[in-house]
């Protein structure tokens, strides 16, 4: 975010990223419209770009923003680490249902950052790379603290099957990702759904995808 954006009131900023979260949660980033942003946080639209540049960088900027809000509500929430499960798949399950319980009370911003990641990707991929690197550096705590990873196979190599593992996570996201967009109010009301076929999808990777062999 630019020096510019820092020096806007913290009230008047408020207004203008809740307005903006709720114009391209509604209508996505080419229909939305800086005019309905600018009427509903009561600002003029030469102050808007004044402070933001473009409607490419107000979108950014709302991205920034509720990726902030959302980890650090989320550090509130999750409990103390002593009480994550320590099997990393079972982990990723219990964050990914604490994840969903916090989405319920936060609709909008669920909307938003769902659509907002699917519209970077597609068409910031510099920047969607740069929020995905902050993130994950963000997330890998939660992810991996005191995880047993004595449960690995002798036969491999840690590092490289955890590697392994979160590139799976990031297509898998990805994918549910374009499913739910295509659901009513953005797959929320349909998450049972959607996180079971997350869960079959972690158990192949667990499991992986070979019978087990007989031993004679």
């Amino acid at each position: 975010m630019n020096d510019l954006y820092q020096q806007i009131p913290a009230e008047k900023r408020e207004k203008i990223l809740q307005a903006a979260i709720r114009e391209f949660a509604e209508r996505g980033y080419e229909n939305a419209s800086t005019n309905r942003i600018i009427q509903e946080a009561d600002i003029s639209k030469g102050l808007l770009f004044h402070y933001f540049g473009s409607k490419k960088h107000l979108f950014l900027a709302t991205f920034d923003h509720c990726v902030q809000q959302y980890i650090s509500q989320m550090k509130e929430v999750v409990p103390a680490s002593a009480d994550w499960p320590d099997d990393i798949f079972d982990r990723i399950l219990y964050l990914g249902e604490i994840k969903y319980r916090y989405f319920l009370q936060q609709p909008l911003l669920y909307s938003f950052l769902l659509s907002a990641y699917n519209e970077i990707l597609a068409k910031f991929p510099r920047e969607a790379e740069q929020s995905i690197a902050y993130f994950q550096k963000i997330a890998m705590p939660f992810l991996m603290e005191g995880v047993d990873c004595s449960k690995f196979r002798e036969d491999l190599d840690v590092e490289k099957a955890i590697y392994l593992i979160f590139l799976s996570l990031n297509a898998i996201a990805q994918q549910l990702v374009k499913q739910a967009l295509e659901q009513p109010g953005k797959g929320l009301d349909q998450w049972e759904e959607l996180f079971n076929d997350y869960k079959q999808m972690l158990d192949i990777l667990k499991y992986g995808v070979y019978r087990t062999s007989e031993k004679a």
